[in-house]
């Protein structure tokens, strides 16, 4: 038995979409409720690019029986990134197709340049500022014509990853009256949509885009619909990885995102370095720590880190920056030795 059917939850699969705000119709039977909650996510979409139907999806990628020995990934987020990585470790040979100057657009610029300076060591090719414009099936092969002077790119398998939306689509929102607001259900502190009965967790939403972050709205949730424990969720500072080679994490404001809030008031401290493992072992693999900090007040507003234990090291610099910890209380702190968590105390 289940840990849901323990708990009493009966799991009816079909497609669901609403007949009105307490209807939903699942596969022509009809389910009323006094609460819904909707989490149904994203999905991966591909733009209308001559030949996209020779393209397929991260999900699609996954279900592959064989590996590919060329492929081609089209994007620059974090997922495109770690597949690309992922990939590279098992010996295919890998392009990375991005439209920006280097890749996670969203990260801050030094973070975005060590790991994209680590995988162009490690062997991936990045063709940046690249649209691709078709995609043509040459014999056993696809050929990508790309913008601008790039020569043309053979490979095996080419996997769109740059774009996702809602998997919203049947759903009937519109009958349920729940309001969406620039491609995302709108929601208030509490997951609530415009109707009081109906609620909203995870990518459907615009919540930050991560697995922990989804659970964590869904457990405050039920905390408040079920378990008369009335709470929020506080979405600033959540940290998240990145599961590049290397590893990078990052938690807070960027650099460049500090600077736009505070002013010249911001102060940032960064060291790059080889870990003490890599220099034993002869690997020119760099490790880079950053403090985004506000001089105003001496406060940590932000962490970045590219190296080995990168996530673990962040989510742990998450917990002391919403503590309200400063740079000061950095500095009087003594760190582990030998280890990497401990040169940010020496920033």
């Amino acid at each position: 038995m289940s840990l849901k059917q323990k708990a009493g939850v009966e799991l009816i699969k079909g497609h669901a979409k609403f007949l009105d705000a307490h209807t939903v119709d699942i596969d022509g039977h009809a389910y009323k409720a006094h609460k819904i909650l909707i989490a149904v996510g994203r999905k991966a979409i591909k733009p209308d690019v001559p030949g996209i139907e020779y393209a397929i999806t991260t999900r699609k990628f996954l279900e592959l029986k064989h590996q590919p020995k060329h492929l081609a990934m089209i994007g620059s987020n974090y997922i495109a990134v770690k597949l690309a990585g992922m990939m590279n470790g098992l010996i295919s040979k890998v392009t990375l197709v991005i439209s920006e100057e280097k890749v996670l657009p969203s990260c801050d610029h030094d973070l975005r340049t060590t790991v994209q300076d680590e995988m162009r060591r490690l062997g991936i090719r990045i063709c940046t500022n690249s649209q691709v414009e078709k995609i043509e099936r040459v014999q056993d092969c696809l050929n990508l014509r790309l913008s601008g002077n790039n020569e043309p790119v053979e490979v095996e398998t080419v996997v769109w990853i740059s774009d996702r939306a809602p998997n919203w689509d049947g759903l009937g929102l519109e009958k349920a009256g729940v309001e969406v607001k620039q491609g995302a259900i709108a929601v208030d502190d509490y997951s609530r949509t415009s109707q009081a009965n109906i609620f909203a967790v995870g990518d459907c939403t615009a919540r930050p885009r991560f697995t922990p972050v989804a659970i964590a709205a869904g457990r405050a949730f039920a905390d408040t619909e079920f378990g008369d424990h009335p709470r929020i969720v506080d979405y600033d500072y959540v940290p998240y990885v990145v599961s590049s080679q290397p590893e990078a994490a990052t938690v807070g404001l960027t650099q460049a995102q500090a600077k736009a809030q505070l002013g010249e008031a911001v102060r940032c401290y960064q060291k790059t370095f080889q870990a003490l493992l890599d220099m034993r072992a002869e690997s020119p693999e760099q490790t880079l720590l950053k403090l985004v900090v506000d001089g105003n007040s001496d406060r940590i507003v932000g962490a970045q880190m590219v190296g080995d234990c990168a996530s673990e090291i962040i989510q742990m610099i998450a917990l002391a920056i919403n503590a309200g910890v400063t740079k000061a209380d950095f500095n009087h702190t003594i760190g582990i030795h030998p280890s990497i968590g401990e040169e940010f105390f020496c920033l």
